[in-house]
């Protein structure tokens, strides 16, 4: 047995310092201090470039929290300015972490993709890390990005698919989503000879939304009480087929469908939905960004949950906000690209209809297919739920996690850190 417990050191874009924030990389943390392990996390706050001051705090269960705001250097122009950022913020956080954590931080380290905003971070803790070192891919950088729209010129391109090819194979492990994903990586980055690699289903809250009064919830965001709705929660932007849902709400109206189309959230394809009820579209409704509860509560007085990416894209994704419409007792409308095994996932599991995106109208005929059979919809229901405890479960991700980094590593975690049976 280790002793008296191995240090895990996550470093994260993205992670929740309030309970209205919280994220996957919570849930992670979380899940690894419940096993005993110490916690240490790095942030830096890549989509609130507002937070300029640097915090370190201890949360209630020992997780131990660095903030490390990004590098911002205006004067140097827009290129010189992201440069600075991409570099130049892993630089600064290394010197932060180095003084809150020292020159040996931790024996286990675990991050998302893209693990290019973490270049000279991991410098300094990958040789310490004696029990290994995690990579899990949320989405595949730089060839991601460049699918949805992302200005990435060949030079560009080519560079910062080096730098992150270059750091993934720093990495004992790396982990993927999906099946599908797994292929892409190999496909598309050159990995060390027989690097090992793992597949680890995204992870959620296991919590079920309350029971609700459907009249109620709605009368208070302003919903009608007489139409059914699709609803789309999260950020409203390229890549999320935000113009397939509004072509489909448009083939819907014309149809003479009393259905509804709600979009939760913000982003920079807000105001094409905005435009698009301007113009005339009376089946959309456009709402801001709400509290993490009070969504899950609004997402269960709707019918349906809507999932949407982008067709002709070679990249495979699993979108996360499938988690939620479970937990909201919500079937799924998935339209997805080709190269996605999550349409086949949604419909073998049985928690919902799945198409292919691009081709018009069946996102609303997919709709109409779940709304049209009650029963089958209750079953839907039911088998979302099963899906969520089996295989959106942080505690499996975590066991998971461990056991791919056993194999690849001749020191392995203590097994006694596993969680009890349930």
């Amino acid at each position: 047995m280790l002793n008296p417990a191995p240090t895990v050191l996550m470093v994260f874009a993205k992670f929740g310092e309030t309970e209205k924030d919280h994220y996957i990389t919570n849930d992670l943390a979380d899940a690894f201090a419940g096993r005993g392990f110490r916690v240490r996390v790095i942030y830096l706050p890549w989509d609130n470039p507002d937070l300029r001051r640097e915090r370190f705090y201890v949360q209630p269960n020992g997780v131990e929290v660095l903030v490390s705001p990004l590098l911002s250097i205006n004067w140097l122009g827009s290129k010189g300015a992201l440069i600075a950022k991409w570099g130049g913020s892993s630089l600064l956080a290394m010197c932060r972490g180095r003084r809150h954590f020292g020159p040996k931080p931790a024996d286990l380290v675990v991050t998302f993709s893209p693990v290019v905003i973490g270049t000279f971070i991991w410098f300094w803790v990958l040789r310490a890390a004696r029990l290994g070192s995690y990579a899990y891919l949320v989405d595949f950088f730089p060839f991601h990005h460049r699918s949805t729209g992302v200005r990435l010129d060949g030079p560009v391109f080519r560079v910062t698919e080096w730098i992150e090819t270059a750091l993934l194979r720093k990495f004992s492990v790396i982990g993927c989503m999906s099946p599908r994903g797994l292929e892409y990586l190999r496909k598309h980055y050159r990995l060390r000879a027989e690097q090992p690699t793992g597949i680890i289903p995204l992870w959620g809250p296991q919590s079920l939304a309350p029971q609700v009064d459907v009249a109620l919830v709605r009368a208070k965001h302003g919903l009608p009480v007489d139409r059914p709705i699709a609803v789309f929660g999260g950020q409203i932007t390229e890549g999320r087929g935000i113009e397939e849902i509004l072509a489909n709400a448009s083939l819907a109206q014309d149809a003479g469908s009393n259905l509804l189309f709600l979009f939760v959230g913000q982003g920079s394809l807000a105001p094409m939905v905005q435009n698009a009820i301007n113009g005339g579209a009376r089946n959309l409704i456009l709402l801001g960004e709400v509290g993490r509860d009070d969504y899950l509560t609004l997402a269960a007085s709707c019918d349906v949950g809507i999932v949407a990416t982008v067709p002709n894209v070679d990249v495979p994704t699993f979108p996360s906000k499938t988690i939620d419409y479970l937990r909201a007792g919500l079937p799924v409308a998935a339209s997805v690209e080709a190269t996605t095994d999550f349409g086949h996932f949604v419909e073998a599991q049985g928690f919902g209809v799945a198409v292919a995106a691009g081709q018009p109208g069946q996102l609303f005929a997919a709709i109409v297919e779940i709304l049209s059979d009650e029963r089958r919809r209750a079953a839907m229901i039911v088998a979302g739920r099963q899906v969520l405890r089996d295989r959106f479960n942080v505690e499996a991700a975590v066991t998971a996690m461990l056991d791919q980094i056993d194999q690849s590593s001749g020191e392995k975690p203590d097994s006694s850190q596993r969680p009890p049976p349930v």
